[in-house]
């Protein structure tokens, strides 16, 4: 079964939701056929609200007010040709708990909005995002939240252009490569394999690694370009992401620098003006 049969999708019922939903049948261009849709009622809010307020109730209310957003949530989406499952509102750490839900089900893809406020306004696709992304072992899509005058926009295309693939000389190279083939083939665009020299590097090695993930990529009828840049990696991808008019960007969890998720992947969730894929896990055979 490919990956991109069927996603989990964190929702965060905020203002932001209702476009992020909207947005979703995007993901119907790169084959994604059944949705999960969670909400995660977080500890924090039962914690902070209790008070003289008993417990089981708050939760029994937050469930029953997102169980019924979900819902018409799905109405729509099952409209737009998409089997779609509302999934049970768990009371737990979003970020853990999305990445749980998604190993439960069988997911090949996780699909979060990169910010929002839920209930009682707290943030919850902000750190959750990464949380998610750590705690995760498949690809993260972070869809990239805008604005429209003064109201949230999530209105660009997930493919309006080449699929740019961050290539770092870590484990992460081949799964990188050839999820942007994947997402490029079933859009029918190309891939931009694209690395950051550092200092230290040996750019033939480089050379080498692009090399051999576009003899794989080809063959599947992807139209493959190399780029090899310089700078800080994150601005360097970003630059070049606007340059070739890229709305994705697929990068791994760096497993050169400290921290569960790397400088270079946090940057991208965090600052990149475009939608953000991060692969969970090292392809085997991988450099």
């Amino acid at each position: 079964m490919s990956w991109l049969e069927s996603a989990l999708v964190g929702i965060d019922l905020s203002r932001v939701s209702d476009r992020f939903v909207e947005w979703l049948p995007e993901l119907r261009r790169v084959g994604v056929e059944r949705l999960y849709l969670l909400y995660v009622i977080p500890v924090e809010v039962v914690e902070h609200v209790a008070g003289g307020y008993p417990v089981d109730r708050l939760q029994k209310d937050l469930a029953d007010a997102a169980r019924g957003i979900l819902g018409r949530y799905a109405e729509r989406l099952r409209g737009e040709g998409f089997e779609v499952t509302v999934l049970e509102p768990p009371l737990g750490n979003p970020g853990m708990v999305i990445a749980e839900k998604a190993r439960e089900v069988g997911a090949g893809l996780i699909v979060v909005a990169s910010r929002g406020h839920g209930f009682l306004r707290l943030i919850l696709l902000g750190s959750t995002v990464e949380e998610t992304i750590n705690s995760s072992d498949r690809p993260v899509l972070v869809a990239r939240v805008g604005k429209e005058g003064e109201r949230p926009s999530v209105s660009a295309p997930l493919l309006g252009g080449p699929v740019l693939a961050a290539i770092a000389l870590d484990g992460y190279a081949a799964d990188v490569a050839f999820k942007a083939g994947d997402l490029a083939a079933r859009a029918g665009g190309r891939v931009v394999l694209a690395h950051v020299l550092e200092e230290g590097e040996d750019d033939r090695e480089v050379h080498d690694l692009l090399d051999k993930l576009a003899s794989q990529l080809e063959p599947r009828g992807v139209e493959v370009e190399q780029r090899v840049l310089a700078g800080r990696p994150a601005k360097a991808l970003v630059r070049l992401a606007g340059e070739v008019g890229a709305t994705l960007i697929v990068a791994g969890k760096s497993s050169r620098v400290e921290g569960p998720m790397g400088s270079v992947a946090e940057h991208l969730v965090r600052r990149s003006p475009t939608h953000v894929l991060i692969c969970g896990k090292r392809a085997q055979g991988s450099s």
